[in-house]
């Protein structure tokens, strides 16, 4: 894992979307392979109705409608500038990160962070 420090204040007031294996989505905009972001599609829930960014390499199409492979959540992690995370994974431009302080886990943006070096 990566320590990161957070570069500024960031909260997302939007519910995640929460999908398991089998759910199926609308698919909205997807952002392009040169956007900061890349290989993201906005969708919308069928089960709930929340919308959010899922990464496209995790849903599939069937019979005109994509559904998760992969169990995902949206939820971005509220964090406090100077506030330090640790990075589990790296997926599209976002690190899964873990809260140092209480354990919290949820996306933080690349270029929210600054990596520690350790």
């Amino acid at each position: 894992m990566k320590t990161f420090e957070v570069l500024n204040d960031y909260e997302n007031p939007e519910p995640p979307i929460e999908l398991y294996v089998g759910d199926s989505v609308q698919l909205g905009e997807e952002s392009g392979a040169d956007d900061i972001y890349p290989n993201w599609v906005f969708a919308t829930s069928d089960k709930t109705g929340r919308k959010a960014w899922i990464p496209k390499h995790i849903l599939s199409l069937e019979k005109g409608k994509a559904v998760s492979m992969e169990n995902y959540t949206s939820k971005e992690l509220p964090v406090k500038k100077g506030e330090r995370v640790m990075a589990v994974y790296e997926l599209n431009g976002w690190y899964w990160c873990i809260r140092e302080k209480g354990g919290e886990r949820g996306w933080v943006a690349h270029d929210n962070v600054k990596n520690l070096g350790y």
